[in-house]
């Protein structure tokens, strides 16, 4: 208890509290004794400045009239009557220049009993130190421990002269009266005025113990085996200084929660993270905001997500993109720095974006860009509605943690990402580049939505106002030839049969051998005449499920039959359990045939995207089938023009060019020479094109659409009309149109080509016989220049700009 403003002596009052009486088992003997500090004075005596002699002679002038300063004080009551005494020799540990300014308080060795204090100690303790010291040390045993060890520590170092590597020192946190804010204190015990007695004889260590001692620091038993506590008595005095650690333990608190996988799992995780935000600037009422945004978006108000709480996105679909322009948002988003506004309310260049935050009575507001690898993945938003009290101070104490924000916020946009694919991926498959953009727009808004806990479906995607362009180049007659193919294995497994079961009849007469003989001609003379629907299925099902099992029995007759019925087992297909010489040739051919194509398609496709990015899809069948969709809604970024919707047929004729040159480079090295031929049709009119989710494609949207997704499907069997000639001919690319302006547009392109030399001269221009829902449908056919050399087709990266640029000259 403080007598008056010049003493700070402090009451001890005992408690009660069970984890103090832990403490309070320590196993040594202490005593509280000046005599170590009064022998610290003695050497004052020696002092060449006269003022602190002559202090010094007075203390001891007076010391000497008490006995009781000679020995340890048993009885407290005696520093109340000796105040003089007291406060001048704890002024070698208090100079009185510090009194004010340090938070320090003196006890008896290891004990925690009081006496002695600074006014800042008994500010921030009052009476209860003890209790709001241990309120926040989860473990007290470790914290005894502590005190066991630092006590062995010092009877090794006074009396053995052996030096043990300090312990972690304690920490303790206490919270500010006035602020609430916590404080973090480092507990820094001086000893220098304590001694230790023994108990009799000093007793011999065993250097072994010490060294097992070392590697199970914590085990009591093991000390007290070592040395025992009562051979000692420790007396004197410890001073325990509190040193602010406050910045930099919550700084290690903030990293340790901040690298935390669930750091922002929470609005009580990010509530934390706030508070001590808060404690590490001192600031108890501000307020911070995270946003998260992923930075390949160009849409923030759709993709952006507030981790907590925001000042910008505290009401979700309250704001357009447009109005980002010019606001603190867009300032830091432009120069990756931070922004500080001490004042909103004369803030000259307010726009919508500080009007909202100051009607959320932010007066002073910092937004800090995050970034990852020069990258902005969010904001941080720090606020006050104190003007002024963020400035540039507050944003150097922050800048040390700028880093793990933009970590976890880098983690949580992975993880949104995530989400994100999971939900694309539940309703389509693989996606184009070019309309990715639109489904994670929806995919973001159906996150949003379930996040804020309401009805949340997945937004239709559909782009209006898309060009079409259409084109497949078809292995001709594929049925004919995978037909034929079929039959040829057929018979030729059957001819085996038929003389393997002629063969067995030689060796053993029996009536079913001659009856599966003749069914087996039978078969036989049927497919040669024609493979008629189910010939093959029937067939199949003769030769595995009746001829197998002959076969297997025969074996056993004589050894020339199981010689050849082992023969015939090896030219059967292990998987299929069917002679596949010719279907393999053939489809080896068709695979063969496709992937070099498709390869070739694949790479120009690449470059073409650089003119303007479109939707692309391909198929794979006898052939190569591909779809292509162009327009302003798919590319909402880039400024759409009619031209590049022209460069593009012209880069599709191109294409059907290559692709017409590589067939034909390849036919000669195919096991079946197999020939294709070509197919454009022309659109002017855009459409609609919508998702199926349940098809997991795009389909053209609406009732008047429909009549080209019609002749998309029925045109490859088109006739020339008055005739039975079918358009599409091998080395020939025909090109559907329904308007003279299309045929007029296709004639220049072609006129072009035929200049470069990759068409020859001739041009039919065709009409085609109605087909069933298309009627009026005509034609223009040009035959190939198959001398051009493939590999220098106009196509691809090196040929892009050309053909733009050379458009104006060609339309």
């Amino acid at each position: 208890m403080i007598k008056n403003k010049n003493e700070f002596y402090v009451d001890y009052k005992t408690n009660e509290n069970s984890l103090v009486c832990d403490l309070n088992l320590f196993p040594f003997e202490t005593k509280l004794s000046f005599v170590p500090l009064i022998k610290f004075w003695e050497t004052a005596l020696e002092s060449d400045n006269s003022i602190v002699k002559n202090l010094t002679k007075d203390l001891f002038n007076e010391i000497n009239k008490k006995e009781e300063f000679s020995k340890p004080i048993e009885d407290l009551s005696v520093l109340k009557k000796n105040d003089y005494i007291i406060e001048t020799l704890m002024s070698a540990i208090y100079p009185s220049s510090q009194l004010s300014s340090i938070i320090s308080v003196s006890v008896p060795p290891f004990k925690m009993e009081p006496f002695y204090a600074t006014p800042t100690f008994e500010e921030f303790f009052k009476q209860n130190w003890m209790s709001e010291l241990v309120s926040n040390v989860k473990d007290s045993k470790k914290l005894l421990m502590s005190k066991i060890i630092s006590a062995y520590s010092l009877i090794l170092q006074k009396l053995y002269g052996i030096h043990l590597d300090e312990i972690h020192p304690m920490q303790a946190k206490v919270i500010d009266k006035e602020s609430g804010l916590g404080r973090y204190y480092q507990l820094i015990l001086d000893p220098r005025f304590v001694d230790v007695e023994t108990v009799g004889e000093l007793p011999k260590i065993d250097e072994d113990k010490l060294k097992d001692i070392k590697r199970d620091i914590w085990n009591f038993d093991k000390w007290k085996d070592f040395l025992d506590p009562k051979s000692f008595i420790i007396t004197g005095l410890s001073t325990v200084n509190f040193v602010d650690v406050t910045e930099q333990q919550t700084l290690s608190l903030l990293r340790h929660e901040l690298l935390d996988s669930d750091a922002i799992s929470s609005f009580d995780r990010v509530k934390s993270i706030r508070d001590k935000l808060r404690t590490l600037t001192n600031m108890p009422n501000i307020r911070i905001g995270l946003v998260a945004f992923p930075s390949t978006s160009s849409s923030f108000f759709k993709q952006a997500t507030k981790i907590g709480e925001s000042f910008i996105l505290q009401k979700l679909g309250q704001f357009e993109c447009s109005d980002m322009a010019g606001s603190v948002y867009d300032v830091a988003f432009q120069t990756k720095k931070p922004v500080i506004i001490e004042c909103l309310e004369s803030y000259e260049g307010k726009t919508i974006i500080e009007e909202e935050i100051l009607g959320q009575d932010i007066k002073n507001l910092m937004v800090v860009p995050l970034l990852i690898q020069n990258s902005i993945v969010g904001f941080l938003e720090v606020g006050s509605k104190t003007v002024g009290e963020i400035n540039q101070l507050t944003a150097m104490r922050f800048q040390k943690i700028y880093s793990l924000f933009a970590t976890i916020l880098d983690r949580s946009l992975k993880a949104n990402e995530n989400k994100i694919q999971a939900i694309i991926k539940e309703k389509c498959t693989s996606l184009h580049s070019s309309v990715e953009w639109k489904f994670q727009e929806a995919a973001y808004e159906q996150l949003a939505g379930e996040e804020n806990e309401k009805i949340s479906m997945f937004e239709e995607i559909v782009f209006e106002g898309v060009y079409p362009l259409f084109g497949v180049s078809d292995i001709r007659d594929s049925s004919m030839h995978r037909n034929r193919a079929i039959q040829d294995d057929l018979l030729e497994h059957l001819e085996v049969v038929k003389d393997i079961l002629k063969e067995t009849v030689s060796y053993k007469s029996l009536p079913y051998l001659d009856e599966l003989s003749y069914r087996t001609g039978k078969i036989y003379n049927r497919i040669k005449n024609g493979l008629n629907s189910g010939d093959e299925i029937s067939t199949i099902d003769f030769l595995q499920n009746e001829i197998v099992d002959v076969f297997e029995h025969i074996r056993n007759y004589d050894p020339v039959l199981d010689e050849r019925v082992a023969d015939y087992l090896k030219l059967i297909n292990p998987h299929l359990r069917i002679f596949y010489k010719e279907r393999k040739s053939y489809e080896d051919s068709v695979n063969q045939l496709n992937d070099a194509i498709s390869g070739f398609v694949d790479e120009a496709e690449n470059a073409a995207q650089e003119m303007y990015p479109h939707y692309f899809e391909k198929y794979k069948t006898d052939g190569i089938e591909h779809s292509i969709y162009i327009g302003q809604s798919i590319a909402p970024t880039k400024q759409f023009s009619k031209m590049y919707l022209q460069n593009l047929r012209l880069w599709q004729l191109i294409l059907t060019c290559g692709i017409a040159l590589k067939a034909e480079k390849l036919k000669s090295s195919l096991p079946i020479p197999l020939e294709l031929t070509h197919l454009i049709l022309v659109q002017n009119a855009p459409l609609a094109i919508r998702f199926r989710t349940d098809e997991k494609k795009f389909d053209v949207d609406g009732t008047y659409n429909i009549r080209y997704e019609i002749m998309k499907k029925r045109i490859d069997k088109a006739l020339i009309k008055g005739t039975e000639e079918r358009l599409t001919q091998p080395g020939k690319i025909a090109v559907i149109y329904s308007q003279t302006k299309e045929k007029l547009e296709y004639k220049k392109y072609i006129e072009y080509l035929q200049a470069h030399n990759y068409l020859n001269e001739n041009i039919e221009e065709l009409e085609l016989q109605d087909l069933q829902g298309v009627q009026g449908l005509k034609a223009l056919r040009v035959d190939v220049n198959m001398n051009t050399d493939a590999d220098n087709i106009i196509h691809l990266k090196n040929r892009v700009d050309v053909s733009v640029n050379e458009l104006g000259n060609i339309v």
